[in-house]
């Protein structure tokens, strides 16, 4: 028996994405036998009276009327020779097969040879168990026999039992112990348990780790399974050491982070064509403004980010260290590059070159109109696009209007009649990106998705909601220019 986590049996310092399903299955199997009847119609007995079958509390009767033989009545013709065996068979299985014994059953008529319907009727349970045994077996008919029934059977330990799920989470990151640390004991956070069919028992964490976890941030949880059968409860395991992150699912993404050793970066930047760089991803900066990186970190100890300056033919202009040094596990390090060069490479401790392409040569006009939004995105750490070309603005004022009474029309020096009962503002703003190639377009796909979206006007945070992006290929082949079209959470008005 085997607890796995997203495919993974047993496992530990696991990332997985609470907007992605995060399916915990106990993976068990057992062998074992299926119930089995065998009903034989043969010739002669009492067809002319009533007659009844009963299989496990389900029952049919006979007619010998060609027509009545409906529903969970059976066709028997009154003289039942040895040609009229297999059709009067053919009839009591169909009859069974229109009550609830075929829930658990199937029931269809043995096929001999070439095909040709036997006078046996085979009743066979769907799956494996002792549940499945024929307890209540009866007919009044002397034309029908039952064979020595087969009892089911099941090695599946699970069979028959509730399996019990106890969710431990801590939220609070100043209490969680490093990813790669030893476990520790977690405050508990919920028991959800479910009954179990066979071959294994799924549950989705998902929606339960969402309940404690934010944006930014990582939640340290702990489940441990156990089943009760017949009033006892047995432990099944436990995962220990995992943790969530508020991430979710875009195209040629990963669904969960598996185990790794000094840092990762939380970003998706695979997308796009093979580069010599970790980013096949285009990212983008532009001079004066800081770029921010994601790390989840293995553990807390100083590392070394070693950034390169490039000019437009790739030769290094300058280089320096920096020691980063992080406070949680979920990182953000944020550094403001040297300007004038045209690219910056960021040598990041386990994944190699992070390369970002400075907007500011590709760009003509003022270069103080720009914009730029952050997100969190679908690994949990922090993206960000410059915004540099064309900006548009639209305020729209939803009002509810009342109507005022009119006693002083002829008196009032102002004439009105409709006044503002209540007013919603709302102020949307699109972006236009430069033009670019396609691999520069995968980071507004990241954003279009998250639910966490903000702009920095004037050292005050803003968050955003956006409600549209589109991207299109300009005129010329293979040059790119996408729009995102956004509200402000808070109108001008509160």
């Amino acid at each position: 028996m085997n607890i796995l986590l997203n495919g993974n049996i047993n496992p530990q310092q696991y990332i997985t994405f609470n907007n992605v399903p995060t399916i915990l299955k106990i993976d068990s199997f057992g062998d074992g036998d299926k119930a089995r009847l065998e009903i034989t119609v043969s010739t002669g007995g009492n067809t002319s009276e009533p007659c009844y079958i009963r299989i496990n509390g389900y029952t049919i009767t006979s007619t010998n009327v060609l027509g009545n033989d409906v529903s969970s009545v059976y066709l028997v013709p009154l003289s039942l020779g040895s040609s009229y065996t297999k059709a009067s068979a053919y009839s009591i299985a169909k009859a069974f097969q229109n009550t609830g014994l075929i829930n658990s059953y199937n029931v269809y008529c043995d096929n001999q040879v070439y095909g040709s319907t036997s006078s046996k009727v085979i009743i066979e349970a769907k799956e494996k168990g002792n549940q499945y045994n024929f307890t209540d077996i009866d007919t009044n008919a002397t034309y029908i026999s039952f064979s020595s029934p087969t009892n089911g059977s099941s090695s599946d330990l699970l069979t028959g039992t509730k399996v019990i799920l106890d969710v431990y989470a801590e939220p609070n990151i100043t209490k969680q112990t490093q990813i790669g640390a030893n476990s520790k004991v977690l405050p508990h956070l919920v028991t959800v348990e479910k009954n179990y069919y066979k071959d294994g028992i799924n549950f989705d964490l998902s929606p339960i780790l969402a309940t404690v976890t934010e944006n930014g941030n990582i939640t340290q949880y702990n489940v441990t399974a156990s089943y009760v059968k017949n009033g006892q409860a047995t432990v099944i395991g436990e995962l220990s050491h995992n943790y969530a992150a508020n991430g979710y699912s875009v195209n040629q993404g990963i669904f969960y982070i598996p185990k790794f050793s000094s840092w990762y970066l939380a970003q998706n930047v695979s997308r796009g064509t093979d580069k010599s760089t970790y980013n096949n991803t285009t990212l983008y900066y532009i001079d004066g403004e800081p770029i921010t990186l994601s790390f989840y970190c293995y553990d807390l100890s100083t590392k070394s980010l070693t950034i390169n300056y490039l000019d437009s033919a790739l030769n290094q202009i300058s280089t320096q260290s920096v020691s980063i040094t992080p406070d949680k596990s979920l990182y953000h390090h944020s550094f403001t590059p040297t300007e004038g060069a045209y690219y910056v490479d960021v040598v990041t401790p386990n994944q190699g070159t992070v390369r970002y392409t400075n907007i500011k040569p590709l760009k003509y006009g003022n270069m103080n109109d720009y914009q730029i939004l952050n997100w969190y995105n679908s690994y949990g750490g922090v993206s960000f696009f410059p915004f540099t070309a064309k900006r548009e603005e639209e305020r729209e004022t939803e009002k509810t209007l009342y109507k005022k009474q009119n006693f002083n029309l002829y008196n009032d020096n102002i004439k009105s009649m409709n006044k503002v009962y209540s007013m919603d503002n709302q102020y949307s703003v699109t972006l236009t990106t430069h033009y670019m190639d396609k691999d520069g377009i995968y980071s507004l796909y990241d954003l279009m998705n998250s639910s966490e979206v903000w702009t920095e006007i004037n050292g005050v945070k803003y968050e955003v909601i956006v409600k549209n992006v589109q991207v299109t290929e300009s005129n010329v082949s293979g040059v790119w220019q996408g729009t995102v079209t956004y509200e402000y959470s808070s109108p001008d008005k509160f």
